[in-house]
């Protein structure tokens, strides 16, 4: 009888082992499931943090380029017209040297004999004493 006693003790004991390692696990399926979900949160935060930066790495980027882009667009725009000053000007002076290489050949034209160049350098005197 005692043996039986034993056995049922012994039983006894396991069933409550048992229901106590059952709510053990029922706690830890909790926690796990509690954990679970704030990894899951968390790991949201992180993808949303990420992609904030990203957002800001990229529209700083698109700025800087923008800013670059404009210099070298006013670098070429400088160039640009003052290429065009330096081609007005050297027009300007080839204009210029042709005017006079063209005054010179009509003055020689018209002073070849010595009463034309007498008379216009009479011209000349009776102008200037105008003035």
């Amino acid at each position: 009888m005692q043996a039986l006693k034993d056995r049922e003790s012994s039983i006894d004991s396991a069933l409550q082992q048992a229901a106590k390692a059952r709510e053990e696990i029922e706690a830890l399926k909790g926690q796990i499931h509690n954990e679970k979900q704030e990894a899951e949160r968390e790991r949201a935060q992180i993808i949303k943090e990420a992609n904030i930066i990203r957002d800001e790495i990229i529209a700083k980027a698109r700025k800087e380029a923008e800013i670059a882009a404009a210099r070298e667009t006013e670098k070429a725009k400088a160039q640009i017209h003052s290429e065009k000053m330096a081609a007005i000007i050297e027009i300007k002076n080839q204009t210029g040297a042709l005017a006079v290489q063209i005054a010179e050949k009509i003055l020689r034209g018209q002073m070849q004999d010595k009463a034309a160049q007498e008379a216009f350098a009479n011209t000349l005197v009776k102008e200037l004493a105008q003035n």
